[in-house]
Formats: structure tokens, sequence, C-alpha cells
């Protein structure tokens, strides 16, 4: 743990280390190459290189940056409940005439913080030499980079951005989302943001790149069980399933001028996916803002102070069960590439908002992961070949604050007749060797509540069997997080949730008696709004 590190000052770099030279870097390694010492011939070891790397607490005081491409640099940290948050933590900052004021990853936050771009200092005749506009495309402040990172920044005032040259692919932007992958699986909350009203003008504020699937990092659209491996142009055309599922909140609207809070949702239609349109639309008073030449745009929607975004993952276990012969014991099993690789257990099929069949999301991408809306929006689950023997949910985020109907509701179709099973599972304490080594899991029923009511009322997850539908009966379920279970921090004001590990969490398991039958789409009716 660093004790202190307080009113420190750094400046000038970027120019030998053009990608990612910071002028104060938390983690990785950068030295000499072999045969090389006392040169500038350089070997870069990234910050998570060394597998045994415990977190550490890295409070960083009345810090300064200046001429950098990145201000702070910091590479997050190996998961441990037993430290304190978040691992990464600038107070009184500041940072200037800089491509990137900060990138911090893990679990991180930033309050009180003054951020420039550009400033006066720009006229000057040593800035001529390095135009960081033009090498590196404009300007941006903050992105939301890495999977799992959970970020708050409150009270951050931000000047001189407002470049715009398409003729030279130059943009200024503040805030920027991660869309370059298959999933996003992070958070950011921003809170009392201050953006100079004539120096960042509204477009410049917040950018959701705009990325094919087919162009996602890493060539993921192309892995084995990718639906899109095959003429993607032709079955994954348009953005990436990342791109469709991210999200930004704002605690107190500013930024936005929407009192009460809003969420920034990736405005991607259908005109430019599968299958998705409207997804992070709570309503008809929500906004497309943001767009541009260089940016997708968000719907930015009011969350009246009781709206937030939460996170779902969907496994076929039943499938898991007849190809591997033997029971589910923890997430890594069916996952073991991580989120961002698509995976034959994937669902494929339409999520949608309760009441609403125009505002949906599209399962076509081979990827677990579902964030959306939350708690007066019900999603509703329509797969393309109908139900599941077996269907695992696992709770990836959900809200720490109040909520309406106090969790997430969630709903999916049953042939007439069907018996229902739902239970918890957990993973087992012992899961040394091997996973076909590891002990069975244990599993409980879930509560079962006897109305939609009840559901919407109950202080912890429970289901409800809907059976006076016309031609189907349909499973709700209440996801809530038991408060022994949730786990937060605070910094400015904003309560940010921890989001463990999945091998951590619990799931759900639902078995149906009867499935592998046609489509059923029986759309419940709009839950009562804020």
């Amino acid at each position: 743990m660093l004790l202190e590190f307080d009113s420190n000052t750094a400046h000038s770099t970027g120019y030998l280390w053009e990608q990612n030279g910071a002028c104060m870097y938390i983690g990785g390694k950068i030295e000499n190459n072999d045969g090389a010492k006392g040169t500038n011939d350089y070997k870069y070891s990234y910050g998570r290189v060394t597998s045994s790397r415990e977190v550490g607490y890295f409070n960083f005081t009345n810090s300064r940056t200046a001429l950098c491409k990145i201000g702070t640099l910091a590479w997050g940290f190996k998961n441990n409940n037993n430290v304190q948050w978040p691992n990464t933590y600038l107070e009184d900052y500041e940072s200037h005439d800089v491509w990137k004021a900060a990138s911090m990853l893990g679990v991180s936050a930033m309050y009180r913080g003054t951020l420039s771009g550009n400033t006066e200092n720009r006229k000057l005749t040593d800035f001529s030499d390095y135009d960081l506009q033009v090498k590196h495309k404009g300007n941006d402040l903050f992105e939301m980079y890495d999977l799992n990172m959970q970020t708050v920044l409150s009270d951050i005032e931000i000047y001189g951005l407002s470049s715009n040259d398409e003729s030279r692919n130059v943009f200024d932007s503040v805030f920027l989302d991660v869309t370059r992958s298959t999933v996003i699986t992070s958070a950011m909350t921003f809170n009392n943001l201050k953006f100079h009203p004539t120096s960042v003008p509204e477009q410049h504020r917040f950018k959701h790149p705009h990325v094919a699937h087919c162009s996602a990092r890493n060539d993921l659209w192309s892995f084995p069980y990718s639906p899109c491996r095959i003429d993607c142009e032709t079955n994954c055309p348009g953005t990436t399933y990342g791109s469709q599922i991210s999200f930004f909140e704002i605690q107190d609207g500013s930024g936005v001028d929407v009192e009460g809070g809003a969420i920034l949702g990736g405005d991607d239609r259908e005109h430019e996916t599968v299958n998705t349109h409207d997804w992070w639309k709570f309503e008809d008073n929500c906004t497309a803002r943001f767009e541009n030449w260089d940016s997708g745009g968000f719907m930015v929607c009011p969350t009246y102070g009781h709206r937030t975004a939460a996170g779902l993952s969907f496994l076929d276990i039943g499938l898991w069960h007849q190809t591997e012969g033997y029971s589910l014991r923890a997430y890594q099993e069916i996952v073991p590439g991580g989120p961002e690789e698509p995976v034959r257990h994937a669902l494929n099929g339409t999520m949608y908002h309760w009441g609403n069949s125009s505002r949906r999301l599209g399962m076509q991408y081979g990827i677990v992961n579902v964030n959306g809306p939350c708690c007066d929006i019900g999603w509703y689950l329509s797969l393309d070949n109908g139900p599941l023997n077996k269907l695992a949910i696992w709770d990836e985020f959900l809200p720490v604050k109040p909520v309406k109907n106090n969790g997430l509701v969630f709903a999916t179709s049953y042939p007439t007749g069907t018996s229902l099973v739902v239970n918890r599972c957990k993973r087992a304490s012992s899961i040394s060797g091997s996973y076909p080594g590891w002990d069975e899991p244990t599993c409980t029923p879930v509560n079962e509540e006897t109305s939609l009511q009840a559901i919407l009322e109950a202080n912890s997850a429970a289901y409800f069997v809907d059976t006076t539908r016309t031609g189907s009966v349909m499973l709700i379920m209440k996801f809530k997080k038991e408060d022994s279970k949730q786990v937060s921090w605070e910094v400015g004001g904003v309560l940010q949730p921890q989001y463990r590990t999945r091998s951590n969490l619990d799931w759900y398991e639902i078995e149906s008696s009867l499935y592998g039958l046609p489509q059923i789409m029986d759309l419940p009716d709009a839950l009562e709004s804020v």
C-alpha cells in the first residue's frame, strides 16, 4: 500500500513512446533491450505481466501532469476483497495539454479534477514540433478502456476540447465508451461534471465510436463458436455487440442538463445492427444526442433518481450437460476465454422491453452478457429455437441504490403444460484440480410467489409462473442482490457497486419439462414507470 503521494508534478512524455507514454505510470515495466543499456532502445512489459501481482491502494493527492501522451496510467490490479477500494484514486488532480488525462483500469476514481486537452500554451513555439492532434486524431481525455472496470469521476472541470476537422480525421472528445470489443462488462459513473461552455461544445463531451462487429479487436468475430465467423458482413452486419450494450451513468445529470440523473446508452439502431433497436430508450422522453461523423451517439434518458443499468449473463447449460456429461461447477468452465470470446452455449434470441417490441436487443453474436435499463423496464427473452431444457442466469451487476420494484424483473415464455424448477446454485468450495474433479455445486430452491405484484414487492430473488396466459405459461423472475452479498464503495457522493469475478458468483438454473419447441413470443404489458 502506498502511504502518501502528495503534491507531485510530471510533464513531457510521449515523444519516444507515442502509444502510451504516461507522465505517471502505475504497473508495467519499461527497460532497455538486451545489450542496449544506456540507450533509447527500450522494451515494455504491460502491467499485468506478473501473474502473482497483488492489489495495492494508490491514493495520489494534489498531482499535476502536463504535456503528456497520458497524464496518469494505472493498469489495475488483481482482485482482492480485503483491500480498500478504489485501488487507484486521484484526488485534487490536474492534467493539461494531454492526449489523455488519465487511463485507469480496474477499480478507480477521480475526485475533484481539472482537465484540459488544449490550452493557450499550444501557441508557444515548443509545441509546434509535436502536434498531438495530428498524430493521435484529436484528444480523448478519458476512455472506458478495459473490461470489468468500475470507475467514478466526480467534481470534474473540463476545458479545451473543440477541434473538429474531418479532412484530417481529428476530433476532440472528453469521455469515450468501449465499442471495439464483442462485449463490455464495465461501468463508469459521473457526478458534478463541469464542461466549459465555449471551449468544450456539447458534441465533444461524450463519444460512442462507431466500430463494425466484423472489425472487433483481436478478430473475435472469427473465433470457432462465433456465429459471425463465416461471411461476417452478411451474418453480423453493423456495430459490435459491445457497442449495443455500452452505457454511462451520470448520477446528477450534469453535463447533459437532465435533472435527477441520466443514463447514456449506445444509440445503435436497426439500420446499423442485426436486430437491436432503441434498447437504451427507457421512454419517449429520451433524446438521441452526441452523434457526429466521429460518434454513433448516445440515447440520453432521465433516471429520476431511481433508474440505473443492470447486467445479466445467460447460458444454455442443457447443452453443456449434453456435451460435457456432468453438471456445471462454475462460470469459468463454460466461458474459459472470458466474456469477450464467443461460446457455443450462448443464447440466440432477442431481449425486449416489456410492452414495447420495437425496443430490443439482438442476441446473435455468441456472447453471454446483456446490459440494459433497470428497473421499471422489464426484460423479456424470446429464443429463436424455442425454450431451453436448462437455462442458467448470472446476475453480473445489480443496483445498490433504491430503485423501482427493488430489482430487475425478467420474463420468458414456455409451452402450456410446462413444469418448471428454479434453483439458485453456489459454486463448490473445493475447486482444486481440473474442472471435472470439482465438487458438485450446491443448489437450493428459489422462493416462489403467487402473483406479479408479489414479485415486484419481493425483497429478495423470487419467481412466479403465470398460467393465465393464452397459449403459453410465463416465468417471471426478480433479480435482487442480497444485502449481505452486495459490496459497494463511495467516492464524491457516488455509490458504486463492486462487481465480483464470476467465479465467486452464484447463479440461477431454470429447468423446463418442455423445450425445443417453436419460438414463443408473448410480450407482457409494460411495468408501471417511475
